[in-house]
């Protein structure tokens, strides 16, 4: 260490550089010593001895042969006065009037010329906000806010994420979408011990070793951009309904309490295996197991066996099957919904009874419909046929009749479809069958012997009528009305695509049945 011994303060002036350079001499012979100091910033007070705070945007002083203004906090210089753009030179404390410049020109005039500056007694700091969007829906994800703090430092600004979260160093809060409502704070989490004498220190506030700092922002700076949805009604020509009926944001709620759905999640294996050998799949109590070869083909029963409740494949003999093979294997619990919320909530009746991923998981409405098998009416007569397909008496009826008590008109659950049925008789024995909407599929049946017309697409009766049904009177021209009904119900499919640029090439829905109980 060099010491300095025998050395006597001189009063200097001198013009402030980027550097500062100081002589020393004692009072023997002169023997100078020069010491250079590099500055980084140099502080600059626009306030002396006022305690009123500078209004944001109201500065403008020369320093050093620049011209300085504030925009939010920050200094620049060199303003485009075409664009507005200006390069940073440094911060402003609009509380205390304290500038802390980083970039000036070094030998030039250091006085300040101060040029603008307005104070006031009414500011109002802040350290936490709470408003409202103009409009709402708010755009998920798209939501910035920014303010400049009263103890200087530079603008501090934060973005929410699609959850709503908003969290940056200095801000913190939520936003609601649906509403557009903010809550913010501003401050830091900072380590609670050695703050216990702060004016904000709260013991009932130490979260796992750390508090809160409130740290004050301007009210006047708090800025905020987002995107909110508008939504123009359409024609009530082209919905074919009233808008009126329709919610303001074109959202219709396709759950509602009591509801039936089913929870389900896909899983993907794709390997190569080998005869004999086995696969867990990791999942027990499978719902749905499907496996198919390269060629994307069904691979066989005869290739392999799944346990679903184990969620284990044993392959049998694979020679000449093409690999790899892909599995997709799902699960799945059915539950009644006990609350539906308008922003996609669901809340379930039961816990579920799967450890479900986030991805690829997926909600599906079930329609219930009991019990589903096929049936008939019951057949009236009737004596001329008057091309009205009615589901009651026209006219007169016949002293024949067909016995359904004791022979009833057969159906089953593959074969059967919705239709509209007579038998109109040529003769007194002989007649023809014909469908609403089929036509006519048989041509002079017997009443000695069974009619049972069958349905190519599964090889079986549409319907069977036995022989001993029927009596003697009939008449030609004379018919027997009946109708079948399927094991089946109409249900109306819609797939609805928001307006707007298309983002996906493949818009896909899919249907699937599903039956508690495999009976014909």
């Amino acid at each position: 260490m060099l010491v300095f011994t025998g050395y006597t303060s001189q009063p200097t002036t001198a013009n402030l550089l980027d550097n500062l350079a100081a002589s020393f001499s004692k009072g023997g012979a002169a023997s100078a010593v020069t010491e250079t100091l590099n500055l980084s910033t140099i502080e600059l007070d626009l306030t002396p001895n006022y305690a009123e705070a500078i209004v944001s945007g109201s500065v403008r002083f020369t320093f050093s042969g620049r011209t300085y203004i504030d925009r939010n906090g920050q200094l620049y210089y060199n303003i485009d006065a075409a664009t507005g753009s200006g390069t940073y030179g440094g911060t402003i404390d609009y509380s205390t009037g304290t500038c802390i410049l980083t970039s000036w020109v070094a030998g030039q005039d250091t006085t300040i010329g101060l040029q603008s500056l307005t104070t006031t007694m009414n500011f109002q700091p802040v350290s936490s906000a709470v408003m409202r969007t103009p409009a709402a829906p708010i755009k998920p994800g798209v939501f910035q806010v920014r303010a400049t703090p009263a103890d200087g430092g530079g603008l501090i600004s934060a973005e929410a994420l699609n959850t709503g979260e908003i969290q940056s160093d200095f801000i913190q809060g939520f936003i609601e979408y649906e509403t557009g409502v903010v809550k913010l704070m501003f401050g830091q989490w900072v380590t609670a011990a050695g703050n216990e004498e702060e004016y904000w220190y709260e013991p009932t506030n130490v979260i796992d070793g750390l508090i809160f700092q409130p740290r004050f922002v301007y009210a006047d700076t708090i800025f905020y951009n987002t995107v909110a949805y508008t939504y123009l009604p359409l024609s009530a020509a082209i919905l074919g309904l009233d808008p009126v009926r329709l919610p303001s944001d074109g959202r219709v709620p396709v759950y509602a309490p009591g509801d039936v759905v089913v929870v389900l999640n896909d899983q993907t294996s794709v390997g190569t295996f080998t005869s004999g050998g086995t696969l867990d799949l990791g999942r027990v109590r499978l719902a749905k197991l499907t496996v198919r070869d390269a060629a994307g083909n069904a691979l066989p029963s005869d290739k392999y066996s799944a346990d679903l409740d184990t969620g284990i494949i044993t392959w049998g003999d694979l020679n000449g099957v093409s690999q790899p093979i892909s599995i997709v294997d799902r699960i799945e619990d059915m539950a009644v919904l006990s609350d539906v919320q308008i922003n996609g909530q669901l809340s379930l009746s039961q816990p579920l009874t799967h450890a479900f991923p986030l991805e690829n998981t997926l909600v599906s409405n079930a329609i219930v419909y009991g019990t589903i098998y096929a049936r008939t009416s019951v057949p009236f007569d009737q004596q001329t046929w008057t091309n009205v397909w009615s589901d009651t008496l026209i006219g007169s009826g016949v002293a024949a009749q067909y016995n359904n008590t004791q022979y009833p008109i057969v159906v089953n659950n593959a074969s059967c479809i919705a239709e509209n049925w007579i038998c109109q008789f040529t003769s007194s024995t002989a007649f023809n069958v014909i469908g609403k909407n089929i036509g006519q599929i048989v041509t002079g049946a017997s009443t000695s012997t069974v009619t049972a017309p069958i349905n190519p697409n599964t090889g079986e009766p549409y319907f069977t009528i036995p022989a001993a049904g029927w009596g003697g009177g009939w008449a030609s021209g004379n018919v027997l009305r009946f109708n079948t009904y399927a094991a089946n119900v109409p249900v109306w499919v819609i797939q609805a695509i928001a307006q707007g640029e298309a983002t996906d090439t493949d818009y896909t829905l899919a249907l699937e049945l599903r039956g508690d109980i495999d009976q014909p």
